[in-house]
């Protein structure tokens, strides 16, 4: 949490974590077939399985396998867990750490709430990428650098949502669906005195507002043409529209 100016500003950007895991069917050993009449009690003599081998009763075989390959233990096999993003600003990692893999799947590690500027790792390709971006727009350098510094690439690298609790979504500010962006630009470009609790609503067209701000400084309006999902998400919870 954190207070910028007057504003309640809510951050929004939890690590979302996604247990990976793969369970490994091990082999059930009854390879054998008990024959009618049998007392139940014989060898396994499948090919790689060393174990003891004694059936207990039909088809149950409490060996262990130790088939080429196998390291005799059949219990579930699991992938490594943990965080493999987090949920900020959509393009961030993408558009910023663009051409850099290995930085864009770092950063995407990175816990949301840290010292920032004490991290520099990302430094680099962020400036680099801004000044990219900022070129597109013509002939026109709408970001000042300052020591060679574009004054995007620490607010930006912080990835998180700014949401202002105070503001009630209701139909005088559209639901907020406009807000995406909009207390960012307030506080860091001097923009207008944002209307909406800021965020990002389903229905924003989040990659249009993000060019706009990158390319024009929100100059001019840079779109991508894709404007809306095949069906409008609801209004209220969970918000999300029927499937297609």
């Amino acid at each position: 949490m954190s207070t910028m100016k007057t504003l309640g500003a809510l951050f929004i950007a939890g690590s979302v974590a996604f247990p990976l895991a793969l369970a490994m069917i091990g082999c059930s050993g009854d390879d054998n077939v008990v024959p009618t009449g049998d007392s139940g009690t014989h060898a396994d003599v499948t090919q790689g399985d060393t174990g003891p081998g004694i059936d207990s009763g039909p088809g149950v075989d409490s060996g262990t396998d130790s088939a080429p390959g196998d390291s005799g233990n059949d219990a579930d096999a699991a992938l490594p867990t943990g965080m493999i993003d987090k949920m900020g600003r959509p393009a961030i990692s993408t558009a910023l750490n663009f051409g850099d893999d290995p930085k864009k799947d770092a950063f995407n590690h990175e816990a949301s709430f840290q010292n920032w500027a004490a991290n520099t790792t990302y430094d680099t390709n962020f400036n680099n990428n801004l000044k990219t971006f900022d070129a597109l727009g013509g002939d026109a350098v709408d970001f000042a650098l300052t020591a060679g510094i574009h004054p995007l690439r620490d607010a930006l690298k912080a990835d998180y949502l700014f949401l202002d609790t105070g503001k009630a979504c209701t139909a005088a500010n559209s639901y907020c669906e406009t807000g995406y962006l909009e207390i960012e630009a307030e506080l860091l470009l001097g923009g207008a005195t944002h209307t909406t609790c800021g965020g990002r609503t389903l229905p924003e067209d989040v990659m249009d507002k993000t060019l706009t701000l990158l390319v024009t400084k929100n100059r001019a309006m840079i779109k991508d043409n894709v404007n809306a999902a095949t069906k409008a998400p609801t209004r209220t919870f969970p918000y999300l529209a029927d499937p297609n």
